[in-house]
């Protein structure tokens, strides 16, 4: 049986490897592998179905970096929606704007925004 264990007596081959795997290490680290995508803010909301959904997602857009919708919830009589969304706001942009901003939009009402620093989104 034949062994390539020697090459680990070599210091250049072990201080190479110690290298490759420390480059590894640090682009794995700048590109985020492996991570969980975490939200800044929970937004809830209640929706009237019976108004366009286009300007409460704008000022989503407009405001946030990145948004996910977890979960729906439509009411018992089917006209309104309960949306929860997990929010990462852009650069700049402060809760209170974002959250009174969407406070403003038309079919949107029941608007809540919980600082979540540690919610994972799935």
């Amino acid at each position: 049986m034949s062994s390539d264990l020697g090459s680990l007596k070599d210091p250049e081959a072990v201080r190479r490897a110690k290298l490759i795997i420390s480059v590894m290490a640090i682009i794995l680290h700048r590109v985020n592998y492996g991570a969980l995508y975490k939200s800044e803010f929970i937004l809830r909301l209640s929706f009237d179905q019976s108004v366009s959904s286009e300007r409460y997602l704008e000022i989503i857009q407009n405001h946030a970096r990145r948004s996910n919708l977890l979960h729906i919830e439509p009411s018992g009589d089917g006209r309104f929606l309960n949306l929860t969304y997990g929010i990462v706001l852009r650069e700049g942009v402060t809760a209170d704007q974002f959250a009174t901003a969407m406070g403003r939009a038309e079919a949107a009402f029941e608007v809540t925004l919980i600082a979540s620093k540690r919610a994972v989104d799935y």
